[in-house]
C-alpha cells in the first residue's frame, strides 16, 4: 500500500502541537498543504487520526499508534543522515583500511598514526589478511583501500606502486650458510622449506624463485603469517624465504642472507575506481600515496 502526501516531520509536528495553523507555521506552510496533506493521509490508512475539537485537534489511538512507529522511522532517517554526512565529512569519516599481515606491526599504525594526527574525528575499520584477498575486498566494495601484493588485474582497480620488495632467506644462526654476504636459492634447494599459504603474496615469490632455480622444494608448513614460518626456522626444523628489512621479520636465533635474484614482490595500494566520491578516502590515500614509500624506503626493502 502507498502513502501518500505525509512525511514523518509534519504529521509528528501536528501530534505535538494540536493544532493546523500553529503547525502549518511552525513548517513554514499553507495551511490548506498541511489540511490535503492530513485528508489524503487518513484517506490512505483508512481512518481518521485525529479527533476534531473546537480547541484544535486531539489525537486519537489510532493516531497514537501512527505516531510511535513513525518516531522511530524518523530517529532511524535522522540517523541515516547523519551516517553519510559522517562518512563524506573529511574531519568525522571512517575509512575501511586493509593491509597485509607483514605490515600490521609498524607501516600500518604508523600510517594510520599520522592521518590521524590531522583527522582525529576519523575512524577507522581494519582489516589485515593476503594480499589476493585485500584487492578482491575493495573491488567488491567491503573496503576502501588496500596495501596488497601482487598488482591487480581488475582494470576498476586504482594501483599505485609503493616499493618492490627485495627477498632474503632466513636460516638458523649456525647454518652453512649463515655468515653469506648473498646466495641462491638453489643452493638449498634438497632443504626443508617453510612458507606462507598459496594465496599470499609472499608465497607466490617463493614459487617464482623456485621456478628460477629449477626446483621443486620440499615444503615442511604452510603458515598464515611470516613470523610463523620464521619460528620454525628458529627451531632449526626449516629455512623460509622472507622479506628484507622488515622491523619485525627477524626470529630470534636466525641470519637472513639477501638472495640474488630480480625477483621482487610490488607492494602497492589499491581502490576502486568507480567507487562514489568521498573525502574522507580521498584524502587518506593521499596521505597513503605520499608518505608510505618513504616509510618503507626507510627499511631494506625499497630498491626500484
Amino acid at each position: 500500500m502507498s502513502v501518500r502526501g505525509w512525511s514523518p516531520e509534519w504529521f509528528l509536528t501536528l501530534c505535538e502541537l494540536g493544532s493546523m495553523s500553529a503547525t502549518a507555521d511552525a513548517l513554514g506552510v499553507p495551511q490548506s498543504t498541511l489540511s490535503r496533506r492530513l485528508q489524503r493521509l487518513e484517506y490512505d490508512v483508512g481512518t481518521s487520526l485525529f479527533d476534531r475539537a473546537a480547541g484544535g485537534l486531539r489525537i486519537n489511538s489510532r493516531g497514537e499508534v501512527l505516531r510511535e512507529h513513525l518516531s522511530k522511522a524518523n530517529a532511524e532517517l535522522v540517523a541515516g543522515v547523519e551516517a553519510v554526512r559522517r562518512i563524506s565529512d573529511p574531519d568525522r569519516g571512517t575509512i575501511r583500511f586493509d593491509f597485509l599481515h607483514s605490515l600490521s606491526t609498524w607501516l600500518m599504525p604508523r600510517l594510520v598514526r599520522g592521518h590521524l594526527s590531522r583527522r582525529p574525528g576519523v575512524e577507522f575499520v581494519l582489516h589485515q589478511g593476503p594480499g589476493v584477498e585485500l584487492s578482491e575486498r575493495v573491488a567488491a566494495g567491503i573496503s576502501d583501500i588496500a596495501i596488497a601484493t601482487p598488482r591487480p588485474t581488475d582494470p576498476d582497480l586504482d594501483f599505485v606502486l609503493l616499493a618492490s620488495e627485495r627477498q632474503g632467506l632466513a636460516v638458523p644462526r649456525d647454518h652453512r650458510l649463515a655468515t653469506r654476504r648473498r646466495i641462491r636459492l638453489a643452493e638449498v634447494a634438497d632443504e626443508p622449506f617453510a612458507t606462507l599459504l598459496p594465496g599470499y603474496g609472499t608465497r607466490q615469490v617463493f614459487d617464482e624463485l623456485c621456478d628460477e632455480g629449477g626446483f621443486t622444494p620440499r615444503i615442511v608448513f604452510e603458515a598464515g603469517e611470516i613470523p610463523t614460518a620464521g619460528g620454525l626456522v628458529s627451531a632449526g626444523l626449516a629455512l623460509a624465504v622472507v622479506p628484507l628489512g622488515y622491523p619485525s621479520m627477524k626470529p630470534e636465533g636466525t641470519v637472513i642472507v639477501p638472495l640474488q635474484t630480480r625477483i621482487r614482490r610490488e607492494i602497492g595500494v589499491v581502490r576502486n575506481i568507480r567507487a562514489a566520491p568521498n573525502p574522507p578516502v580521498e584524502e587518506f590515500w593521499t596521505h597513503v600515496t605520499s608518505e608510505a614509500p618513504s616509510l618503507l624506503g626507510e627499511t631494506e626493502i625499497a630498491h626500484f
